[in-house]
């Protein structure tokens, strides 16, 4: 493949050679090109960027005042690769092939690689979910529902906000609920949860049928156990993760058509994590008559995969009105001032009022200097070894209940904001499994806290599932016996479920977590890492990381290093707000972006 490179595009390949492009880009865009021995190597900088665009997340690129978004600084680290690729690309898209575009009104020619609609480029597959998403989202909203008669009556803990966010849940076939961390977005869920049961009750009606979502098993789990709080552990529930309840067993299932999910209640929380292909399909499933909240953070970190479409659409909804959506803004929890007026900062882009925060005296906020001021790798890792060795419970006395070292670990975590790297996920939970290791006698146990890679439906394990495993040190590594046991919060009732050891699905140990994964979690005090390769993130990984605590944040991050993250956004690129502002409220006439002005 670099020999071809090397011929057809020799001013790509350094980009390639240089990392500042992935090997995957080079093979897609070859295929795409296979047929086009004649196309430029400007046509090719312009599928490159859109190929990388894609991969990370963006549903489409945006031509604005002629020039490419995003722009390709957000995609490659390298500065002047970035200026090359965006001064070729822009050239490019006037030289591409017009075979490999499929613009609106050719509904019945063979489909084709690219979709143009007006200023906005996609994949084939993006420009099909952003649809699929925008006609459900119509369809879903323009149902009318029966009156719940009487009035609606709720509990006077809730506040003007939150109420009015009960009242349209019943009232609305879809609303939003957005909210920052301590607005009580749970809260206010089990009380629409338990007002839509009563006053179903109270007219002599069946007990109606509630489904709890999200995307993780912790994050349902929670939403769960705050809603039978108010409901009763009697009271009949569904819960569980999308991929659950939608039974996906592979993302080829979101792409056929399912059967409707059958509900008179949905409450999903964490809908920020939720990505673009997952969210249109779950939408596609639901019928009419059924009422669906969506709920979350709108200024998280966006999903891994593709699409900010949550936040994108509160953005718009509260512009328009044209969605019911509550934004939730008083704070419930005076404790986490300092940590909620740091993410507030962040979340302006207030450099100046970052360090005001950082530098007022408080228990809730610290700054150190692990890895963010140039030391050695090794004196950074000794000093993090001495800060986190006593701070998860690796030889506690076994006979204590489950629940409790579960507890144990969730009261302390280390984020860091990269994955790969000396300063990254993948190197600290190394380093940290060796030196715990290290202490522990040979056969006797130890505890460790894990993180489930891969669905295993047969285990109700699911990618994201945060456990404990308790294994006996043994000369080998990732060799388990019949006494080795993992442990997790059962998504369906107080209880702990126990897993034997060598039933786990793929897992990785999670002593540090990427802020990624991090999110749909509460940790009662965090150390936020924030190395030097951390800039290819935007101020949602900084908001996203300090908001997981709710007692109190260490943040090892360089002056340069913050300024950089709240200076852009990790947000990415749709057509949403345009198609939405087309559509005319007509949930069957999904509009070309063509037709814009």
């Amino acid at each position: 493949m670099r020999q071809i490179m090397q011929k057809r595009f020799p001013h790509i390949l350094p980009l390639i050679e240089e990392e500042g492009l992935l090997d995957i880009d080079a093979a897609l865009v070859l295929l795409l090109l296979k047929d086009y021995k004649n196309a430029s190597e400007n046509a090719a900088a312009f599928l490159f960027k859109l190929v990388s665009a894609a991969r990370q997340g963006h549903l489409c690129l945006k031509i604005q005042e002629n020039k490419i978004l995003p722009s390709s600084s957000e995609l490659v680290e390298n500065a002047e690769f970035a200026r090359t690729l965006d001064a070729m690309a822009d050239l490019g898209v006037g030289e591409l092939p017009m075979a490999l575009i499929h613009l609106p009104g050719s509904d019945n020619s063979p489909l084709r690689p690219i979709r143009q609609e007006g200023p906005y480029f996609y994949l084939q597959k993006n420009a099909f979910f952003e649809e699929r998403f925008v006609f459900h989202l119509l369809r879903i909203s323009s149902y009318s529902l029966e009156d719940p008669k009487g009035p609606i009556s709720c509990s006077d803990r809730l506040n003007k906000e939150q109420i009015k966010g009960v009242e349209t849940a019943l009232t609305c076939s879809l609303s939003l609920i957005t909210g920052g961390p301590g607005t009580g977005k749970t809260f206010t869920a089990a009380q629409i949860a338990s007002v839509f049961r009563s006053k179903a009750l109270d007219q002599g009606k069946a007990p109606p049928r509630i489904v709890l979502a999200a995307p993780t098993g912790k994050a349902a789990s929670h939403l769960e156990k705050n809603v039978r709080r108010e409901l009763g552990q009697e009271a009949k529930l569904i819960s569980g993760t999308l991929h659950m309840l939608l039974s996906i067993k592979s993302s080829e299932d979101m792409m056929k058509e399912g059967m409707p999910l059958h509900a008179d209640l949905i409450i999903v929380d964490e809908a920020s994590m939720i990505d673009a292909r997952l969210l249109s399909y779950f939408l596609s499933r639901i019928e009419e008559g059924t009422r669906v909240v969506l709920m979350g953070d709108k200024d998280q970190l966006p999903p891994i995969d593709s699409g900010s479409l949550f936040a994108d659409l509160v953005d718009y909804c509260l512009a328009t009105g044209s969605i019911p959506c509550t934004q939730l803004k008083e704070s419930l929890r005076s404790d986490k001032k300092q940590i909620l007026d740091f993410a507030e900062a962040v979340n302006l882009g207030d450099l100046q009022g970052i360090k005001e925060v950082l530098e007022k005296p408080g228990a809730a906020l610290a700054r150190i200097s692990l890895f963010s001021e140039g030391g050695s790798i090794t004196s950074g890792y000794e000093a993090l070894w001495n800060l986190c060795r006593k701070k998860f419970p690796v030889k506690e006395d076994y006979v204590l209940d489950p629940s409790e070292l579960l507890q144990k670990f969730d009261q302390f975590r280390i984020l860091s904001c990269v994955r790969k790297g000396a300063f990254g996920v993948d190197a600290i939970n190394a380093f940290f499994r060796r030196k715990y290791r290290e202490e522990i006698p040979s056969n006797e146990f130890f505890a460790c806290p894990i993180l489930i890679t891969k669905n295993d439906y047969t285990q109700s394990l699911f990618n994201g599932d945060v456990g404990l495993l308790i294994q006996r040190k043994k000369q080998k590594d990732y060799v388990f016996d019949r006494q080795d046991t993992a442990y997790f919060y059962d998504k369906s009732s107080p209880l702990i479920r126990r897993i034997p050891g060598v039933m786990l699905p793929s897992f990785e140990y999670a002593y540090c977590l990427s802020v990624h994964k991090s999110q749909g979690s509460e940790y009662d005090n965090v150390l936020v890492l924030v190395p030097s390769n951390s800039g290819s993130f935007g101020k949602e990984v900084l908001y996203t990381a300090v908001t997981r605590a709710k007692s109190s944040v260490i943040i090892d991050a360089s002056d340069a290093m913050l300024e950089k993250l709240i200076s852009r956004s990790s947000r990415k690129i749709s057509g949403l707000h345009a198609r939405l502002q087309l559509t005319g409220g007509f949930p069957c006439f999904v509009a070309p972006l063509s037709a814009l002005p």
